[in-house]
C-alpha cells in the first residue's frame, strides 16, 4: 500500500499525459488487490501497526482522502476475517517463539531474494524502470526489498568522465581495483605476480550513425573473462596519446608502487597486446597492413599485385624489439608510440592473433577462392561440388558435441559466417567434407594448413613439433602462389610464416587469442539500450555487474548430473552411484553422443558408457574401437597427432580413472560403421 502512495506521487505531476494517467489508473487497481491482501495477511493483528505515512513523500496531501478510505477498507475486511484467523492465533510464550523463529527464516528469504533478483536483472537486462516497478510490487511481502531498482544493482550515480579535443569522451575504470577484486576472488593462497594481456579494439554501436566505442580491455591468469580498463564513446577513432593516458599513468604507477594485498606484494606486468591488424597498426603508430612494410615481424617488401599488397616470401630478416624502440626502419612507423613508456618489446609483445589472421583470413580466403576464384587457376570448384560440400557440412550438424557454439550451416552463407565457423570448417569437418571433392593438389594443401594448425593447438604437440609446424606453414604459403596464383599471398597468409615462432614464445594458440575479447565485446553492445549517453549507459550497466560478478574459478571442480540406473555395470560396481554427464577438465562428457568420444592417455579413442562414483572416487566406463587406421598420410600418418579412422568397438568393456582421459574427441560419422576421430583442441 505505500508503495502505491509514492507511486501515486511520482505520477501526479504528469496527470496530463496518457501514459501517466494509464499507469495511475493500473496503480489504483493494483492498490485494491494489495489492500485485500494486507489486511487478509494482517488479520487478527493490530493493523494500526503497519504505518503508512512512513512511505509517503513530501507531495503525500494529495493521496490523504485515497488512503483514509484504503484504510477504511482494511478495517471493514479485518472485522470479517478477525473470527477465521483468532482460533489460529496462539497466545502462549512457545507459540510465540515459534513464530519469531519462522520471521527470522522470512527474513533470510528475503535477503536471498534481493540476491536472486539482482542476478535475474543483470541476467536479462531488466530496464530499471521495470525493475522499480517489481519492486514496488513486492515491497508489501518483502519489506527488505528497496524500493528502486538502482538501489538493488548498486547503480553506480556519480563519475569523472573525461572530454577529449575531438569531442569524444571517456572514462577510465582503473586496473589497480580491478586486480584486487580478482585476488579477493583468486583461489589461490598466494600470488607474487599477475600478467596482464590487453586488447584494443573497435565497437560500432548503431547501423545508422557513426557512433562507436573503443575499449581497453584485460585478461589475466586470475580470471577467464575480460574486463574494461577505459572506455572511449565517440564518433571516430581516439587521437592515441588522448587515449592512452589514463591507462599508462596508471600502470606505470602500479609497476613503481606493486599492489599490496593480504601481506602479498603483487606485481604486473603486460604479457602481450592482443588486436587485429588496423588496431596493432593504431596503438604501435606503425603503416598500415597494406602498406609496402606492413608486416610487423619481418623486414619485407610487400610487391603490389592487382589491387593487392602481397609478401610472398618466406624467408626475411626478422624486426627486433631493440630496432623498433630506435625506430630505424622509418619506412614502417609513422609515429613514437606512447606504449614505449610501459613496454619495451613492442615485436614480440604485439602477437599474431589467429582469430582474425587464420579463421577470419586465410579460411575464408580459400573458401572465396574456391566459389569464386579465377577460372582458368582450376581451383573454383564447379556449383555442384561447392553444393556437395554445403550439404555435407549441414548433415554434421547433430553430430558436433555442445563445445560448438554454432552448428554448422551452408556455405553459402559464408559471407555471414562468424569466426568460430571457419576454425570449426578447418580443425574439424573441413578434412572430412573437402576429401574426393577437392582437386587431390588442393586438398594436399588444405591438410598442410590442418596439420600445421593442429601441432600449434596442442600442448604436447606445440613443444615437440614446433619448427615441424613453422615447415608445413611456410610450405604452404609458398605452395599457395603456384596454386591460388601470385596475389594469394597477402598480410594474413604471410602471417602464417610467423604464426609458429608465436606460438613457440607463447604457448598455444588459444592462449593469446582474441576470441574471449571478441566475445565479451558483443556483450559490451548490448549494454547500451538506446542512443542517448551510450557511455554513461555502459558505466551504469558495468558498475551493477561488478558488484555481483564473482570470477569463475579457472579450474572449475568435477560436476556430476543426472543420476540413473540403466548401466551398463560390472559385477563388482553393481552398488556404485550411475551419472550421465560429467563436466571435468573443461569437458563437457556423457554418456550419450555426440559428448560421449575421448581419447585415452594410450593416445586411441573410445566411447563413454557409463560414470560411476564411489566416495569421493569417479570412474568410467568406456569401449575402445578395436580398428583405429590412418584418415591420411600426407604430410604425415594422421594418426601422429591422433586423428583417425575408427570402427567395430570392442565387446570388452574397460573401466579407467579420469587421469586416464587425454582429451574430448569430434566424432564424425564417415559410413555408418566408420567414424573420424579428431581431438578437440580449441
Amino acid at each position: 500500500m505505500e508503495n502505491i502512495e509514492i507511486a501515486r506521487d511520482k505520477v501526479g505531476k504528469e496527470e496530463g499525459s496518457s501514459y501517466s494517467a494509464k499507469r495511475r489508473r493500473t496503480n489504483q487497481k493494483f492498490n485494491e488487490i494489495l489492500t485485500k491482501l494486507q489486511c487478509k495477511k494482517s488479520a487478527g493483528k493490530q493493523i494500526a501497526n503497519f504505518d503508512l505515512q512512513s512511505y509517503t513523500t513530501s507531495d503525500s496531501s494529495d493521496t490523504d482522502a485515497d488512503t483514509a478510505k484504503s484504510t477504511e477498507k482494511c478495517n471493514e475486511l479485518s472485522n470479517d476475517f478477525s473470527d477465521e484467523f483468532e482460533s489460529s492465533v496462539c497466545s502462549d510464550d512457545e507459540s510465540l517463539f515459534r513464530n519469531d523463529e519462522i520471521e527470522e527464516e522470512e527474513i533470510s528469504a528475503e535477503s536471498t531474494l534481493s540476491d536472486q533478483m539482482t542476478d535475474w536483472a543483470i541476467c536479462f537486462s531488466i530496464n530499471l524502470n521495470a525493475l522499480s516497478a517489481l519492486l514496488r510490487i513486492l515491497k508489501p511481502f518483502h519489506s527488505e526489498l528497496p524500493l528502486d531498482g538502482r538501489t538493488l544493482l548498486n547503480t553506480q550515480t556519480t563519475y569523472d568522465i573525461k572530454t577529449f579535443s575531438d569531442g569524444g569522451k571517456y572514462f577510465h575504470f582503473g586496473l589497480r581495483d580491478i586486480i584486487v577484486n580478482l585476488l579477493k576472488n583468486c583461489e589461490k593462497k598466494s600470488v607474487n605476480h599477475i600478467k596482464l594481456q590487453v586488447n584494443i579494439d573497435g565497437l560500432q554501436l548503431f547501423k545508422s550513425t557513426s557512433t562507436q566505442f573503443w575499449p581497453i580491455l584485460g585478461l589475466t591468469s586470475l580470471n577467464k573473462s575480460p574486463f574494461v580498463i577505459g572506455l572511449y564513446c565517440g564518433t571516430s577513432k581516439p587521437s592515441i596519446n588522448e587515449y592512452l593516458s589514463d591507462f599508462i599513468e596508471e600502470f606505470k604507477e602500479i609497476k613503481k608502487n606493486k599492489i599490496t594485498y593480504n601481506s602479498d606484494i603483487v606485481d604486473v606486468s603486460i604479457d602481450c597486446f592482443i588486436c587485429d591488424a588496423p588496431a596493432k597498426a593504431y596503438i604501435k603508430q606503425i603503416k598500415g597492413h597494406n602498406a609496402y612494410y606492413g608486416c610487423d615481424k619481418c623486414k619485407q617488401e610487400g610487391k603490389y599485385i592487382k589491387n593487392r599488397m602481397t609478401f610472398p616470401n618466406t624467408e626475411n630478416p626478422l624486426r627486433t624489439d631493440e630496432e623498433f624502440c630506435q625506430m630505424i626502419d622509418e619506412d614502417h612507423h609513422k609515429d613514437v608510440t606512447p606504449l614505449h613508456e610501459i613496454c619495451d618489446y613492442l615485436v614480440t609483445g604485439c602477437v599474431i592473433d589467429y582469430m582474425h589472421l587464420l579463421c577470419l583470413g586465410v579460411v575464408k580466403r580459400m573458401i572465396s577462392f574456391w566459389m569464386k576464384g579465377p577460372i582458368e587457376k582450376r581451383i573454383r570448384l564447379h556449383n555442384n561440388d561447392v553444393r556437395k560440400i554445403s550439404n555435407h557440412i549441414v548433415s554434421l550438424r547433430h553430430t558436433l558435441p555442445s563445445d560448438f557454439s554454432r552448428k554448422p550451416r551452408s556455405i553459402f552463407e559464408v559471407d555471414r559466417w562468424k569466426a568460430t565457423e571457419f576454425r570449426q570448417l578447418l580443425l574439424y569437418t573441413g578434412p572430412l567434407v573437402f576429401k574426393d571433392v577437392l582437386e587431390e593438389s588442393i586438398y594436399k594443401h588444405f591438410l598442410l594448413l590442418f596439420v600445421g594448425i593442429h601441432i600449434l593447438m596442442n600442448d604436447e604437440l606445440n613443444s615437440s613439433c614446433n619448427d615441424y609446424a613453422e615447415e608445413l606453414l611456410k610450405l604452404f604459403v609458398n605452395k599457395s602462389v603456384k596454386l591460388y596464383g601470385e596475389e594469394f599471398p597477402v598480410y594474413n597468409v604471410h602471417g602464417l610464416v610467423h604464426l609458429a615462432a608465436e606460438a613457440k614464445r607463447n604457448g598455444t594458440l588459444d592462449k593469446f587469442s582474441a576470441f574471449p575479447f571478441e566475445n565479451y565485446m558483443k556483450s559490451l553492445r548490448k549494454l547500451v539500450r538506446k542512443s542517448e549517453l551510450p557511455l554513461t549507459q555502459a558505466i551504469r550497466r558495468l558498475s551493477e555487474i561488478s558488484h555481483k560478478e564473482k570470477s569463475p574459478p579457472l579450474n572449475q571442480k568435477i560436476c556430476l548430473r543426472d543420476e540413473h540406473n540403466d548401466g551398463p555395470l560390472i559385477n563388482s560396481l553393481v552398488t556404485l552411484a550411475q551419472f550421465k554427464y560429467l563436466y571435468y577438465n573443461n569437458w563437457h562428457l556423457s554418456i550419450n553422443p555426440p559428448n560421449n568420444c575421448v581419447s585415452l592417455t594410450s593416445g586411441l579413442p573410445a566411447v563413454i558408457l557409463n560414470i560411476l562414483k564411489k566416495e569421493n572416487s569417479i570412474s568410467v566406463l568406456c569401449k575402445t574401437f578395436s580398428q583405429n587406421k590412418n584418415f591420411f598420410i600426407y604430410p604425415l600418418p594422421s594418426s601422429s597427432i591422433n586423428v583417425y579412422v575408427s570402427s567395430n568397438l570392442d565387446e570388452k568393456i574397460i573401466l579407467i580413472e579420469l587421469k586416464d582421459i587425454k582429451s574430448k574427441n569430434v566424432m564424425l560419422p564417415i559410413t555408418t560403421s566408420e567414424h573420424l576421430i579428431i581431438p578437440l583442441c580449441h
